[in-house]
């Protein structure tokens, strides 16, 4: 009995034990079938990379860098690589556009900067003129009167004794001297078929001219003003003499320079030009406003009274200048230390005072103040004309 419930506790043992094996059988297939549903799951989540992709494109700069430019590729997205290459090519055509609006700013103003050079090169040209019309340099006072005062006749003598050594026609020949027709004012060493010294090339590479003022110190002194220079003529002490010929060449020219007259004024040969300053100008207007108007006016054209009587008489226009101009300054110093203030008569300005009220009275008439002090005597304005040039 013993023995054969052990058999049967065995036998129940080993069904327990095929029981449990088959159970594990039947559910293992199950995993493997829910296993390759996980692998298509797992695909599934790289297929999710895939849109992570399409948004590289989406956050891609490109279209951040040409916005207009990602329009336009917008139309071939199939080829997305491509439209990568696009958007590259679409920035540059997308840059000249903004381009073109700078390019509209600057041309108006900067366009007229061209043509103010045009201007100037205009302005090149008077440089030309200039040198048609050549006695740039300012004349000294004295020889402007020497030049105003001269023989044009008895220049033409002088010159007369030059041809044995120079041509005076247009167009004449070279001598032992280069041709002189149209000297006055031409740049020195101009004739190709003289040969001249060192010291007169040097002349001409400085751009020197013959003005009025070269040509009286070079006819006075040829040796002396020009070191150096192969001319052997002595020269023409005569200032009377060298001033008339220099006049007479002034008019050997198709287009001669005009000899040199009174800027202002009427001159009258043996008195110096006048100078004045513009402070004495100035200070002698206040004086006479203070003190002179009443009587010769505020514009100094003279006051007359109801009745006829001559307040004042004009300080400027004809009558004035008339009663003046031919005569030294120093007359018209000397009568207004004596009018002015009328009735009262010397000492009551100095003469300083009434030297800077003459100079007012030649502003109003036109003179031009310069650097030169008007002196204050009558002795010293004595040799002063009313005339500038």
């Amino acid at each position: 009995m013993r023995s054969r419930g052990w058999a049967l506790a065995a036998a129940f043992c080993a069904a327990l034990a095929l029981a449990g094996c088959g159970g594990d059988e039947a559910e293992t297939p199950e995993p493997p079938t829910d296993v390759p549903a996980v692998a298509p799951a797992e695909p599934v989540t790289p297929a999710a990379p895939a849109p992570a992709t399409a948004v590289e494109p989406a956050a891609a700069p490109a279209p951040a860098e040409a916005p207009a430019a990602a329009i336009v590729p917008a139309e071939p997205a199939a080829p997305a690589p491509g439209a990568v290459e696009t958007p590259p090519a679409a920035p540059p055509a997308a840059t000249p556009p903004p381009a073109t609006p700078p390019a509209a700013t600057p041309p108006a103003p900067v366009e007229p900067a061209t043509p103010a050079a045009t201007p100037a090169a205009a302005a090149g040209t008077p440089p030309a003129a200039a040198a048609a019309a050549p006695e740039p340099a300012p004349i000294d006072p004295e020889l402007a009167e020497r030049l105003m005062a001269a023989d044009l006749a008895a220049g033409e003598a002088v010159a007369a004794r030059c041809t044995s050594c120079h041509t005076l026609t247009e167009g004449g020949a070279t001598l032992m001297g280069p041709n002189l027709f149209d000297i006055v004012g031409a740049p020195v060493g101009r004739d190709p078929a003289f040969t001249y010294s060192f010291a007169m090339r040097q002349l001409a590479l400085a751009g020197e001219t013959w003005t009025f003022q070269r040509l009286d110190d070079f006819i006075r002194d040829p040796s002396l003003t020009v070191l150096g220079t192969r001319m052997g003529f002595q020269g023409i002490d005569d200032d009377v003499e060298r001033t008339n010929l220099i006049a007479y060449l002034t008019t050997l020219s198709n287009d001669p320079i005009e000899l040199p007259g009174p800027r202002v004024g009427v001159f009258v040969a043996g008195l110096a030009p006048l100078d004045y300053m513009g402070l004495q100008a100035s200070n002698g207007q206040d004086t006479y406003n203070n003190n002179c108007n009443s009587c010769h006016g505020l514009n100094l054209e003279g006051r007359v009274a109801p009745d006829g009587t001559v307040l004042g008489p004009p300080l400027v226009g004809p009558p004035f200048t008339d009663n003046w101009f031919g005569k030294p300054v120093g007359e018209l110093f000397a009568w207004v230390r004596r009018a002015m203030p009328p009735g009262v008569g010397a000492g009551v300005f100095s003469d300083e005072q009434y030297a800077a009220m003459l100079a007012y009275i030649l502003r109003r008439n036109g003179f031009v103040a310069s650097g030169v002090w008007l002196e204050p005597s009558a002795r010293e304005l004595a040799g002063v004309g009313f005339y500038q040039f």
